[in-house]
């Protein structure tokens, strides 16, 4: 073997490597894993045929190797092209992948029948190395327009990314790995009578462990993964280094070789899995399952159930439950049911791995469950996993391997859990503190929106929860009043969810839902269940005072203690005072036809808004507003047409006011309005824009407007003066309303 032939044979077993790695490991077909094996491969191909070039001594073989080899080695610019766009988030329309591989299939085709790609081999010191003809510049050509245009697109993005820091760190490794990939180009020079030693492999080598570290760091392959297999890559490059081995002794005959390495190719997928199932014994582990297993490990927080759903469907199990510990006793995790006697409990499960509940007939009258396994955090008991009767078939001793590496799975979510809500547990006594003066607080809002928002921020703190929203009813139906990634509007009162919540009073699981069904059999127990999974929430609490007015529904991050459960319970039992009330002061303070708020309203406020307006040196206007021949319109048209105009009308008004601006139905026809902080030329402009409205001629009707207005000054007023500014401010907009009307209507003035 020549010596000079050891670095592409290096960089090509590495490269195969890398190959074996992305099949081992990508299950998946996307266009990034298909693109990546192809790059690996191609790359592979290129060191490989160098480097048995750089070992054989016939012209005729390596005129055949380097035909080969550049077969390969032309359709390299066109796949690092596709990589880069494809990490670029952009595309090669089909027709332009189609030119392209019309172009690169070309070349390999005149490789293969002219001399004009490639004519003969140089004879250098370090071997033989092909001769470039005229066909080779233009693939030069087309080769680096390919790269170039690859990453400057791949830059271009690169520098779109303004916020995702992680995605941005994977572009940079891609990017500068492409980059030095890219010298590799290097290696050129020797086809054009330089006589170089091809340096390329340890540009190759550099990108590629680049774009490895990349893959590996930013989880496009599983690192874990990598580890727990090593033995079985390693086995298999040492097998396929051994396979290489005869080529040398067969140097002499190209047919020995060609046969030699068709062989080799149609005996390794199954010398691969012999390996593979072989690995298997010597890791003690079935290769499929940790596969799984570790893409289950990287699930997100809330993955807890997909973990338990995986177990349950791949065993083929009747059923399973988690109980977890709290201070004196287990709750589920999955329908928040308890089992008490706690140290009775530990006493019977203690020291042990695994317990089999058919073996004891007490146990098997307690639990409906063959088997349960403890969940231990330094020797102490966090947890119960009860697993029901395997389909056809029992629990054996490789069942009870895969359970052992399955609870120490969930032993570290819920260790990594409790060590995470170390720091909620020091601020327990605050939150018990903080939510008794929420409770306070809650029942003290006035304001429907405020009181909404205030119920919410406290059960996302206590849940930390994906989704919520918040129901209330109004107008026959509930409507979705606050929503954190809710979309769902309206419900009807008719839903059959609607009817479950009256009737149980009490919060609502899928499980809850199923067993309140069992006893009482529901007919809205469909309807509920779709609502559910409509919603895509997994818990709904009732808001009720004697009759439902509303519901709070949530879709878990965590699971949720009993403790937690009792305190949204408390706080959607304040919530339904806190909304009545509301109700009720809004009746008394809002005109109940037109929504606006009443006369009385105004009497009672506007003395307050005057002296807080006026002493923090803001600007106050009143608009005394009017519809012109109102009494007209009720005496020819009727009171259902009057009514229809002054719905109109506050329709228009509410869509010209601010939203601090405050509208009043000061009596039948006539309106009040309160603006603060603009000056004198902004309410001109308002009311011009208001008078020759569109939708005020699409009405059929016409306003008069008098406007009086409190200047900001500098000499505070007291309290006692109140009342005398307030009376001349009602009556100065009244007295310009009167001559707005002796003008001829339909005009305003200050």
């Amino acid at each position: 073997m020549s010596l000079y032939s050891l670095p592409p044979l290096i960089s090509a077993l590495l490269l195969l490597y890398l190959v074996v790695g992305i099949i081992v490991l990508y299950k998946k077909k996307e266009n990034i894993n298909k693109c990546l094996f192809i790059f690996a491969f191609l790359s592979f191909w290129w060191q490989f045929f160098w480097f048995i070039l750089f070992n054989t001594n016939s012209p005729g073989l390596a005129n055949i190797l380097v035909k080969v080899g550049y077969s390969g080695i032309v359709f390299l610019p066109l796949v690092v092209n596709n990589l880069l766009l494809t990490f670029a988030n952009s595309k090669n329309t089909k027709k332009r992948l189609y030119l392209h591989s019309l172009i690169a299939l070309f070349f390999v085709i005149s490789i293969w029948t002219t001399n004009f790609f490639v004519n003969g081999v140089y004879s250098y010191w370090f071997g033989f190395y092909p001769k470039a003809s005229w066909l080779h510049i233009l693939y030069l050509i087309w080769l680096s327009y390919l790269l170039v245009g690859g990453l400057f697109k791949l830059y271009v993005y690169y520098k779109g990314l303004n916020k995702n820091k992680s995605e941005k760190n994977k572009l940079k490794f891609v990017w500068v790995g492409s980059f030095i990939y890219v010298l590799a180009s290097i290696d050129f020079l020797s086809n054009y009578s330089l006589s170089l030693y091809p340096i390329g492999f340890i540009f190759i080598l550099i990108g590629l462990f680049l774009y490895s570290y990349s893959i590996v760091k930013y989880k496009l392959i599983n690192i874990s993964y990598i580890g727990k297999y090593l033995l079985f890559l390693s086995l298999y490059i040492i097998l396929i280094i051994l396979l290489l081995t005869p080529l040398f002794y067969l140097k002499q005959s190209f047919f020995l070789i060609i046969l030699y390495v068709f062989t080799c190719f149609l005996t390794l997928p199954f010398i691969f899995n012999f390996i593979k199932s072989k690995s298997k014994y010597f890791l003690g582990e079935k290769f499929e399952y940790i596969h799984k297993l570790n893409t289950l490990e990287n699930l997100q927080k809330n993955s807890l159930k997909d973990l338990l759903d995986w177990l349950k469907n791949t065993m083929k199990l009747s059923s399973i439950e988690l109980f977890l510990e709290e201070e004196n006793s287990f709750y589920s995790y999955l329908n928040n049911e308890e089992l008490t006697k706690k140290n009775e409990i530990l006493k019977i499960f203690s020291n042990h791995n695994y317990l089999f509940l058919n073996e004891d007939e007490t146990l098997k009258k307690t639990f409906d469950y063959e088997l349960v396994l403890p969940l231990y955090s330094d020797d102490e008991i966090i947890g119960l996993l009860f697993l029901g009767e395997k389909e056809n078939s029992f629990f054996d001793e490789i069942d009870l391997k895969k359970l052992k590496n399955f609870t120490s799975l969930i032993e570290k979510y819920l260790i990594f859990e409790l060590e995470n809500n170390k720091k909620y547990l020091e601020l327990m006594e605050a939150d018990v503190k903080y939510l008794l003066e929420a409770t306070k607080r809650i029942v003290e809002i006035k304001e429907l929106k405020e009181l909404v928002e205030n119920i919410m921020n406290i059960v996302l703190r206590l849940t930390n929860s994906q989704k919520a929203g918040f129901y209330l009813f109004e107008d026959d139906c509930f409507k979705l009043e606050y929503s954190k990634n809710l979309h769902l509007q309206e419900i009807e009162k008719q839903d059959g969810l609607i009817q479950i919540l009256e009737q149980s009073n009490k919060y609502l699981t899928a499980q809850r839902l199923k067993d309140f069904n069992v006893d009482n059999a529901l007919k809205s127990f469909d309807g509920a269940l779709k609502t559910m999974e409509n919603l895509d929430v997994d818990i709904v609490f009732p808001i009720s005072d004697n009759n439902l007015i509303g519901f709070i529904a949530l879709k878990r991050q965590n699971f949720l203690s009993t403790k937690t459960l009792h305190d949204i319970n408390l706080i959607a039992f304040s919530s339904a005072m806190a909304i009545k009330n509301i109700m009720l002061n809004k009746k008394s303070i809002k005109d109940s036809f037109t929504d606006c708020y009443n006369r009385k309203y105004l009497d009672e406020n506007i003395g307050q808004l005057i002296f807080k307006t006026a002493n923090e040196k803001r600007s106050l206007f009143l608009l005394m507003i009017d519809i012109d021949k109102f009494k007209e319109i009720n005496d020819s048209k009727g009171h259902k047409e009057g009514d229809r105009v002054i719905k109109g009308v506050v329709k228009i008004l509410n869509s010209y006011k601010r939203v601090s601006d405050i509208l009043f139905r000061y009596g039948g026809d006539e309106f009040t309005m309160l603006v603060r902080d603009v000056d004198l030329e902004s309410i001109k402009s308002m009311a011009k824009r208001i008078l020759p409205s569109l939708e005020l001629k699409n009405l059929g009707v016409t306003l008069s407007i008098g406007i009086s207005y409190l200047k900001p000054r500098e000499k505070r007023y007291k309290l006692d003066e109140i009342e005398h500014i307030k009376a001349e401010l009602l009556k100065k907009a009244d007295e310009n309303l009167f001559k707005a009307k002796a003008k001829g209507r339909n005009g305003f003035v200050v």
